[in-house]
């Protein structure tokens, strides 16, 4: 009698546990994929194409091996999670994806913010104009995340909106690299 009670209660227990435990958001599905496209710690930078294909599954997007062309690849999909999107876009060189581009609706990058956090380490680097962001997950190389706001003016005929966009490196300055998202 006593081993059912103590089983009950555990069980009881786990299920209390698990209702507490909050449904994963779309920010932390994009912190998921920031991380699966990082290149491990030893590995080569960039990640070839088909590699961040395979580890970025929580992204919806055909990342085909790039085709002739000028040097420079960009190919788009999206994150969801619970009704809400985030556009993707995968960029850099024949030889793989050296950053992400992302845009979601709104001007509040915090719970993208505090989803990174959660999944790695996230610093602020001090620096001159726009903030740069240092993210760092176990196993992975460092990446830097710089973000933008546009906003339809006040007033405006058309309404009020805001819309953020970013920029994910895993070499170099992300505010140098080109890699729009949809």
């Amino acid at each position: 009698m006593r081993l059912i009670v103590v089983t009950t209660a555990l069980g009881l227990s786990s299920a209390a546990l698990a209702q507490n435990d909050p449904a994963p958001t779309v920010f932390d599905r994009m912190a998921e994929t920031i991380t699966a496209a990082a290149p491990r710690t030893g590995d080569p930078v960039p990640n070839a194409w088909s590699a961040v294909s395979i580890r970025a599954r929580a992204a919806r997007w055909h990342l085909a091996e790039p085709d002739d062309g000028d040097g420079w690849y960009h190919r788009v999909g999206w994150v969801s999670e619970n009704g809400r999107s985030i556009g993707i876009a995968a960029c850099g060189p024949e030889a793989g994806v050296t950053a992400l581009g992302f845009a979601f609706s709104g001007d509040d990058n915090t719970p993208l913010l505090e989803a990174l956090d959660r999944a790695g380490h996230l610093t602020e680097e001090a620096g001159d104009g726009e903030p740069v962001w240092r993210f760092e997950a176990q196993g992975h190389v460092p990446a830097r995340i710089s973000f933008s706001v546009w906003c339809t003016p006040e007033g405006s005929a058309a309404a009020h909106s805001c819309r953020t966009s970013a920029v994910i490196a895993y070499a170099g300055d992300p505010r140098e690299v080109s890699c729009s998202a949809p």
